[in-house]
């Protein structure tokens, strides 16, 4: 039973930093097309 929840921890910490890293590759994408757009 403890490797299971040390497994769904595991991925539950996976997606959390995989959703970290695309919602930060969208505000960079975001800031982009803002600053092209001024310049």
């Amino acid at each position: 039973m403890g490797d299971l929840f040390l497994n769904i921890f595991l991925v539950a910490k996976f997606i959390f930093i995989l959703l970290l890293f695309i919602a930060l590759v969208l505000s960079i994408i975001y800031l982009a097309k803002k600053i092209s757009r001024v310049v």
